[in-house]
């Protein structure tokens, strides 16, 4: 972390504590945030450059720790760069770009994220920050944050930002957004800087949007269009298949391999015998034989004997 990073993240900071002036000071606030690609915030712009569907913006958490920013010392810039190494690999499959700049990079913006939300706020590892971030299990994921503005040509509040997880939803304090005026995420029906391929525009009731605007919902009609291993599975647990797949097989070709090993040890063994039997019979045999000829001989001869007897008589 150096000079120029620290500045960003005292901005960033500044920035976060205007957005949530009306969050509730909870400790168990947290949530997965999403934003949806538009041209006409700036965010959304730069996401849209990556995905028509939707970015992964960060794990947003309240501040259990006071609002210093954490300074320029050894632990940071440690976590910060095993974090760098993580989200390399990772960003693009998960959609979590840098809208602040540039959004065909990693990971300046990434990393300072992990720095003030996983690591100042809640002192996350950069394992365990990652693994929020890619945490998609449909339990304990209310809607908890949205932020739109409306638009006086569809007479609906647009949404471009949402997320889910525990605590009470919070409003962005967009100055544009109308109070009592339903949500939209809007599909084809509306125009190109707006619209998500292949999805029919939805409005939400303006003061429960959490009732029907559920995370299984934005799942399954929005993120797995445009990552579908999202809803297969992740790809660890794939990994994780194959290689107990390949452990099975492996040990599956041990035991056959052991299984013909004794099958062919016992046909070796029944061939010795076999081979070891045939002598013994042979001679079995012609011992029977030979006393068959003998006994053959002695009933001859004595029919012999008995003839001239009864001849001499």
């Amino acid at each position: 972390m150096n000079f120029h990073i620290n500045l960003y993240l005292t901005a960033l900071l500044a920035s976060v504590e205007c957005f949530f002036f009306t969050a509730k000071e909870s400790a168990e606030w947290a949530s997965l945030s999403f934003i949806l690609p538009n041209e006409h915030q700036v965010h959304g712009y730069l996401c849209k450059y990556h995905s028509r569907y939707y970015c992964l913006d960060k794990y947003l958490t309240q501040n259990r720790f006071g609002n210093d920013v954490l300074t320029q010392d050894p632990i940071t810039e440690r976590n910060s760069a095993i974090f760098e190494s993580l989200i390399q690999s990772e960003w693009r499959r998960i959609n979590m770009v840098d809208t602040m700049i540039d959004p065909t990079t990693c990971c300046f913006d990434q990393t300072a994220t992990y720095v003030v939300f996983g690591l100042q706020n809640q002192r996350m590892s950069p394992q365990e920050y990652l693994n929020k971030l890619m945490d998609y299990k449909e339990d304990n994921k209310p809607l908890n944050f949205i932020a739109a503005y409306y638009s006086s040509e569809v007479c609906k509040n647009i949404i471009f930002q949402v997320g889910f997880g525990p605590g009470l939803l919070e409003r962005y304090p967009h100055r544009q957004v109308l109070e009592g005026v339903p949500y939209v995420i809007p599909g084809e029906d509306f125009d190109s800087t707006v619209a998500i391929p292949g999805l029919k525009s939805v409005t939400f009731d303006y003061y429960h949007p959490e009732r029907t605007l559920t995370f299984t919902w934005f799942k399954h009609n929005i993120m797995c269009k445009d990552n579908p291993w999202i809803c297969r599975g992740s790809v660890g647990n794939s990994t994780r298949s194959m290689r107990s797949n390949r452990v099975n097989e492996a040990q599956s070709g041990e035991s056959s391999r052991r299984q013909n090993g004794l099958s062919q040890s016992k046909r070796r063994k029944v061939n010795i015998q076999s081979r070891n039997e045939k002598p013994n019979t042979r001679q079995s045999k012609r011992r029977t034989s030979t006393s068959r000829q003998n006994n053959q001989r002695k009933s001859k001869q004595q029919n012999e004997g008995n003839q001239k007897a009864q001849m001499e008589f």
